[in-house]
């Protein structure tokens, strides 16, 4: 199928898409401007850069679609109900380790604790309007996710060994932000990434609070935890929107890492674009990861260490309930022997590589640890002791 083909059947245009979700929700005003800048900046790298397949066009299109709905429904829930946007999010815990850090285990774990909620897949996917707890089962967002889950390991069965996803589980809180460098990930958008590590995202981070609010309406209060690697770039907006915020931070070894996610990227890329080529992955990854690094070091520089926690992935592996309790105390959160029984019940029923096994190598991805050590050599500066497995700094 030719290009204009393609474009005619799955458009990616941000105002026929926006024309679409305006007639999805019978609702016409999304508001501010910073919200369609990346979209349409977005789109452009899409047609320009991705060489995407109809599969690829047909899911970028709907998640464009959908960012837009979701924008018109949350001001409709707040315009009835202002009361919405008067609640409080005390002290959320942000996981923001890179991807193959072990932040998923972290999570799982750090999320028992009886304070601790974390956002489930399918509210993520459509936040508004709100839902009380004795609707959920009926509530077809709901069925929709399980849709779109079985959908993804259908098209792309490997990629249950990389990430486990479904629509009552936890997942990222990438899903509330807006100009994220999760399309980087699953498509070739060179100038849109360029575009995204440059944006100021405190906007973004009051979208992404103001979402949060919408979640737990109706709800009883408790301690959001969230996670999502995309938050390392962009740590000063997200402690400026959330100054009482607990940021733990998961270290591994750069040489594990980087072929890890550029498997990730390469099996995420299989669904979306017309041809793969591994070995150019890598270096595209390799630099995503290195940038969002650089960003974030010269934030952390100048943030409050107090608002910090370091873990390596070889304690979390070695002892995950002992780092959950250093972790809580650190920051005051509250742990007890409960909490150490559900832990260690969590990890008896869910093994490692229980999904299978994610089998990969720098040399497939055309790199190689040289190329891997120069790059992270600021990182491994700061943090090499975490990197090579040593104990975290409380």
């Amino acid at each position: 199928m030719g290009r204009s083909a393609l474009r005619a059947l799955a458009p990616l245009d941000v105002d026929v898409l926006s024309e679409r979700a305006r007639r999805r929700t019978g609702l016409i005003d999304p508001g501010e401007g910073w919200f369609w800048e990346g979209l349409r900046v977005l789109s452009a790298s899409l047609e320009d850069e991705a060489d995407l397949a109809l599969l690829g066009r047909l899911g970028f299109g709907d998640e464009i679609e959908r960012q837009i709905a979701n924008r018109l429904l949350l001001r409709e829930d707040v315009r009835r109900e202002p009361r919405i946007a008067e609640q409080r999010t005390p002290r959320p815990v942000f996981i923001v380790g890179y991807p193959r850090t072990g932040t998923t285990l972290l999570h799982n774990l750090m999320i028992l604790h009886p304070d601790a909620h974390a956002p489930r897949f399918w509210r993520l996917q459509a936040p508004s309007p709100p839902v009380r707890p004795e609707d959920e089962a009926r509530d077809p967002r709901r069925a929709a996710a399980r849709r779109r889950v079985r959908f993804a390991h259908a098209v792309c069965p490997i990629f249950a060994t990389i990430h486990e996803l479904s629509a009552d589980g936890p997942e990222e809180c990438v899903f509330l932000m807006q100009n994220t460098l999760l399309p980087c990930v699953r498509a070739e958008t060179p100038s849109y990434r360029r575009w995204a590590l440059a944006q100021d995202l405190v906007p973004d981070y009051q979208h992404h609070r103001r979402q949060l609010q919408v979640l737990q309406w109706g709800c009883p209060e408790g301690r959001w935890v969230l996670k999502s690697p995309f938050h390392l770039p962009a740590i000063a907006a997200l402690l400026q929107v959330y100054p009482d915020a607990c940021v733990v931070m998961t270290h591994r070894d750069p040489l594990r890492v980087v072929p890890s996610f550029c498997s990730l990227v390469a099996a995420a890329r299989a669904m979306h674009q017309r041809r793969v080529e591994p070995r150019a992955v890598g270096p595209g990854a390799l630099e995503l990861l290195g940038a969002m690094m650089d960003r974030f070091l010269e934030a952390r520089a100048r943030l409050d260490p107090a608002r910090f926690f370091d873990a390596s992935y070889e304690e979390l592996t070695a002892d995950p309930a002992g780092l959950v309790r250093r972790i809580h105390e650190r920051f005051g959160l509250g742990f007890d022997g409960a909490a150490s029984a559900r832990i260690e019940g969590w990890m008896r029923e869910h093994p490692q590589h229980r999904c299978g096994v994610h089998r990969y190598t720098l040399d497939e991805f055309g790199l190689t640890e040289r190329e891997v050590l120069d790059r992270f050599g600021g990182y491994l500066e700061r943090f090499g002791e975490l990197a090579a497995g040593k104990r975290g700094r409380s």
